[in-house]
């Protein structure tokens, strides 16, 4: 990116202007990406503080920079009648720890929690060497990177009909009931260096789509060579040079996009199949309003073995399924059943040495 910093000048400051303004160019570059991540309001009504926390750490923030533009003093375009110190900048700042510092000033839009992602990862089988290394490494580090970032990442395992098959990673998404799918292929391209040496260049394509009508959210591409003795050792190493750059550079486009695209949803109906006791229902509903932040858990029926809950929340209907089943009951705990986009389904089980009770009579609500 190309920045200008700029100081007026003065008796007292003239010998070192040039250094003052390349110092305020670092910080415009360092507040050019924060624009990026904080909401427009919020930098509106805190630029100044933002700038201030920036300017601290702006040479540690900025990974290259070269000067290119204007050097010299001018007229100030404040005041024709003073003079100002200008250095034209061209940039690049590590995006990772200028939202790292954001975080801490609390100034960050919270994007995540609104977005549920099923990630499929594809490797190609085109080279043999490298192609009996499983990108496990690559796999765990994206995850965790999407949820640092409040992203519910839906496990597939939790789908009702069992292996995954071939579906696409839309497919997957779909009937997980998720937002987003995440579809990532990985490429080993071999290289032969010499007898003891053997690499490539993996590529990575990663494209996420909106799981309701396929449409494109984000879409990254980044190779990096590596060389070793073991085939499997420099696939995994060219893996590691390019997983931080995908992981960002994704996590900068979902959050930019995710939020114009995302429509309000109507109500989802969580259905509790088994259900044996009012007391588990409530359980249910304490945890929805309490724990995952639902702004609506109303019980609407009550019969034998079934009850149903209008639940409106944040959170997708995939996302929702992932928490309740991962949350451990008094007493139960919920399986997955079905997903859809208006529909979570579980079934209750009751654990171990646990009591079951009556079914509850019939009760439907309005």
């Amino acid at each position: 990116m190309s920045v200008l910093g700029t100081v007026e000048l003065d008796p007292e400051n003239a010998a070192v202007a040039r250094d003052l303004a390349l110092h305020a160019a670092l910080v415009e570059a360092a507040l050019e990406v924060a624009r990026r991540f904080v909401p427009p309001a919020v930098m509106a009504s805190q630029q100044e503080p933002i700038r201030e926390a920036l300017a601290a750490d702006a040479a540690g923030f900025v990974l290259t920079y070269r000067v290119e533009g204007p050097v010299g003093a001018r007229p100030s375009r404040d005041d024709p009648t003073q003079q100002e110190f200008v250095l034209g900048l061209r940039a690049t700042v590590d995006a990772t720890r200028v939202r790292e510092k954001l975080r801490t000033l609390g100034v960050l839009e919270e994007h995540g929690g609104r977005a549920s992602i099923v990630l499929r990862v594809r490797q190609s089988t085109a080279e043999p060497a490298g192609a009996s290394a499983e990108p496990t490494a690559f796999v765990d580090f994206l995850t965790r990177r999407l949820e640092q970032e409040a992203f519910v990442v839906v496990d597939p395992a939790l789908r009702a009909a069992g292996a995954l098959g071939s579906e696409s990673a839309l497919e997957l998404a779909r009937s997980l009931g998720a937002d987003l799918a995440l579809d990532v292929e990985i490429r080993w391209r071999e290289r032969g260096v010499s007898t003891r040496l053997t690499g490539g260049v993996v590529e990575v394509w990663a494209r996420a789509f909106r799981a309701q009508d396929g449409f494109e959210v984000a879409f990254t591409r980044f190779e990096a060579p590596a060389y070793h003795e073991d085939p499997d050792e420099a696939f995994a190493r060219a893996l590691e040079a390019v997983q931080a750059q995908v992981a960002e550079n994704l996590i900068l486009q979902l959050g930019l996009n995710w939020q114009v695209l995302a429509k309000e949803d109507a109500p989802v109906q969580l259905r509790l199949l088994n259900a044996t006791s009012l007391l588990q229902v409530d359980a249910i509903q304490h945890t929805l309003r309490n724990v995952l932040g639902a702004e609506q858990a109303s019980l609407v029926t009550l019969a034998p073995w079934v009850a149903e809950i209008v639940v409106r929340s944040p959170l997708s209907p995939g996302a929702l399924q992932e928490r309740l089943v991962a949350t451990v009951f008094d007493g139960f705990r919920l399986r997955p059943v079905e997903v859809s986009r208006r529909l979570v389904e579980l079934r209750v089980e009751v654990l171990p040495g646990a009591q079951p009770e009556p079914a509850p009579p019939s009760q439907h609500g309005p």
